[in-house]
């Protein structure tokens, strides 16, 4: 973050002495200022919410307190998207470790974010088949069904892609399971 704002001040220093110079028209000052505050304001909002996400899902997600657990759990979800791709796995799997809590609500919000998760890992796989790394996308399937084993996207993905290998006794083994 320090180094972004030296960045940032010595980028600002910069258009002023090209505006000093007469490099640039007062527009042109006027515009590449608002565009590096513009960033400023970018950067300090999304290390704002990755200070928000850390104690919500450090503390929040394990509270005794089940409306607690849901509530933090709900704001997790709405914020994945803008978290970075570290933070966003621990999220995922969080919602995994929670899909059999006690309260109903933790439950719905740890399915839709084990969901989204099991989505990316679908996307993920489906890339590789298309790449003849048909190994590969075994592992990415299992690894999603490691998480969330009731997933019936991702054993009907793996039967498939059993099925299409050729290994069709255990496509419908796998089939048959759920």
């Amino acid at each position: 973050q320090r180094q972004m704002c030296i960045r940032d001040r010595k980028e600002l220093e910069r258009v002023l002495e090209q505006y000093q110079e007469g490099l640039i028209t007062d527009g042109e000052r006027y515009n590449k200022i608002v565009d590096i505050w513009a960033g400023v304001a970018d950067a300090a909002a999304y290390y704002r919410l990755i200070d928000l996400s850390e104690p919500l899902l450090a503390t929040g997600t394990y509270d005794s307190n089940a409306d607690v657990r849901h509530r933090s759990l709900r704001a997790l979800r709405l914020m994945a998207e803008e978290l970075p791709t570290e933070n966003n796995h621990q999220v995922y799997r969080r919602a995994a470790e929670l899909l059999s809590d006690g309260h109903r609500g933790v439950r719905e919000e740890a399915a839709i974010l084990a969901e989204e998760l099991v989505g990316k890992s679908l996307d993920s796989a489906r890339a590789l088949v298309l790449q003849a790394q048909e190994e590969q996308a075994e592992s990415v399937y299992l690894a999603a069904l490691q998480l969330v084993p009731a997933s019936k996207r991702a054993n009907y993905r793996l039967a498939r892609l059993f099925l299409d290998r050729g290994a069709s006794a255990a496509a419908l083994s796998l089939l048959l399971e759920h």
